[in-house]
């Protein structure tokens, strides 16, 4: 037995290989782990609808005898990637605001991607960003993963106050 993809994303359609080696095949039962009937085509397709780890059987009955091959933890179905991130440093100030923001969560092996708010982007696990004009801004973070993308938007997240001007009087 073998199957085209072992990892895989939730609804996505598996085709199973049968490499059985009997003289005379009769019968097959493939039971795919995750609850579902058992099929009994020679070259079964199965779609997993939930995230996790599934071990696959497949029995053949041949004129003569039967076997019966297992294997353990066989097909994984991805989750969505968790995602969070915290910013260091002070998250309001006035004038110009430098920040520094980690992502956490899955963002190995994914894409991690950043919205400041304030029309510029970037990318990667830790950035540092330069807040130059007065506002308020909603940071969003993206990880992208092979089978979903999580965001997580903080609003208002940032606020930079306009320059104090300073004081000054005559007589």
């Amino acid at each position: 037995m073998e199957a085209v993809d072992t990892v895989v994303c939730p609804g996505e359609l598996i085709v199973f290989n049968n490499k059985s080696t009997f003289c005379i095949d009769e019968g097959w039962l493939w039971d795919f782990g995750d609850g579902s009937p058992p099929d009994m085509a020679r070259y079964p397709t199965h779609a997993y609808q939930s995230p996790g780890t599934y071990s696959v059987t497949l029995t053949v009955q041949g004129l003569f005898a039967s076997d019966v091959l297992a294997r353990t933890d066989y097909i994984t179905v991805s989750a969505p990637p968790t995602a969070d991130f915290s910013a260091t440093g002070a998250l309001t100030g006035c004038d110009t605001l430098t920040v520094e923001f980690a992502a956490t969560g899955d963002v190995a092996g994914n894409t991690v991607n950043w919205n400041f708010g304030d029309g510029v982007i970037g990318q990667g696990a830790t950035v540092v960003h330069q807040y130059t004009s007065p506002g308020s801004y909603t940071v969003e973070l993206s990880v992208i993963g092979p089978c979903d993308t999580t965001v997580v938007p903080k609003p208002a997240y940032i606020v930079v106050s306009a320059p104090v001007t300073a004081a000054d009087f005559s007589a």
